[in-house]
């Protein structure tokens, strides 16, 4: 597609657009999230995703009377915390890609046996299409049709994501003596409530980002919708 990316805040710039986007064209190769450049991103990001629980850990709870009421972080538990960061960074880091690569099996999987709207909508790029749609209709109009685009485009992520979260804490407690597996259904179910609000907040943010600054805005607004439901929900499960 060939267009010009100058998009008002309220109305969409004079363009001229000559062909709409081809099924698939956001497509990533199955093999693109190893590349040295995309291996950075996902360590940025698994960086990001172990600190976050960190500083929700540190943060003191209302429920929490031996804290002071003013004091927002408990720097002495976030201090215990990080000596944890370079092991946890590890193991997040191989998540990240180890999903990623489930993902990409799934992608493949949609784009066979589903129709092609479906699928092509499932493996859409959000960034790109925040562009696409910002330079057609204006940033505002843009970020409206971004929830719906959004909530297509992240139920693979997020979906894949869980059903690994899922198999990992099988696993662990299939390891276990009988009587430790009794909190097995109550953790599996906090799995899926923070794996839904981190999709609802994720699908929110890229609204609100493609609105502010449609492409770099998107993925920041999906980032911080993560690290929200993480800082969120955290401390209650």
């Amino acid at each position: 597609e060939q267009f010009e990316t100058r998009c008002g805040a309220s109305g969409p710039s004079k363009v001229a657009w000559r062909m709409k986007r081809e099924p698939f064209a956001d497509r990533k190769g199955p093999f693109e999230h190893l590349w040295p450049t995309s291996l950075i991103l996902s360590a940025l990001q698994a960086a990001v995703f172990t600190v976050a629980p960190m500083l929700a850990a540190a943060t003191p709870t209302p429920q929490d009377e031996t804290v002071d009421e003013e004091i927002i972080l408990d720097w002495e538990k976030l201090n215990e915390e990080l000596v944890m960061f370079p092991s946890r960074f590890v193991k997040m880091l191989f998540r990240v890609v180890g999903c990623t690569s489930v993902k990409r099996l799934v992608e493949a999987a949609c784009c066979r046996l589903l129709t092609v709207k479906t699928a092509s909508r499932l493996v859409k790029d959000t960034a790109k299409s925040a562009l696409r749609k910002a330079a057609r209709l204006g940033r505002a109009r843009a970020a409206v049709k971004m929830l719906t685009t959004a909530a297509y485009s992240q139920c693979v992520t997020y979906g894949v994501n869980l059903l690994v979260e899922e198999t990992l804490l099988a696993w662990r407690y299939l390891h276990l003596p009988n009587h430790h597996r009794k909190h097995w259904p109550s953790q599996a179910k906090s799995l899926a409530v923070g794996f839904g609000a981190a999709y609802l907040f994720s699908t929110l943010g890229i609204a609100f980002g493609t609105l502010f600054k449609p492409g770099f805005g998107t993925v920041v607004g999906a980032t911080f919708g993560d690290i929200f439901s993480i800082m969120l929900l955290e401390p209650a499960l």
